[in-house]
């Protein structure tokens, strides 16, 4: 089984996680310890999701990041409010965000 990192913080309402593996597998908790669990869980939900569309599955294998983990969270963060603002981003321009290939 590959093990992805994840980074867990502090925040006013409880705990946020992300792995800077998997651009875009987010997760929250009230606790660290539920944070890290609902990560685990998004994780799979990750990797299965990108099984199911054909995307090559990440490895870690202790390489750098491929994008540094603030620009992932604006990333995230600009399209959230692209969202919510009735606005779409272009599949090719996701899946260049992210390193992603079909």
């Amino acid at each position: 089984m590959t093990r992805y990192r994840i980074v867990v913080e502090y925040t006013a309402t409880g705990f946020s996680a992300y792995s800077p593996d998997l651009p875009g597998c987010v997760s929250t908790g009230s606790t660290r310890e539920e944070a890290e669990a609902n990560m685990r869980e998004a994780i799979e939900f990750h990797l299965g999701g990108l099984r199911l569309e054909g995307y090559s599955v990440p490895e870690w294998g202790g390489k750098p990041d491929p994008m540094p983990a603030g620009e992932v969270r604006e990333a995230i963060l600009s399209g959230l409010a692209d969202s919510e603002a009735g606005r779409t981003t272009p599949v090719e321009e996701v899946r260049g965000r992210f390193g992603l290939t079909p």
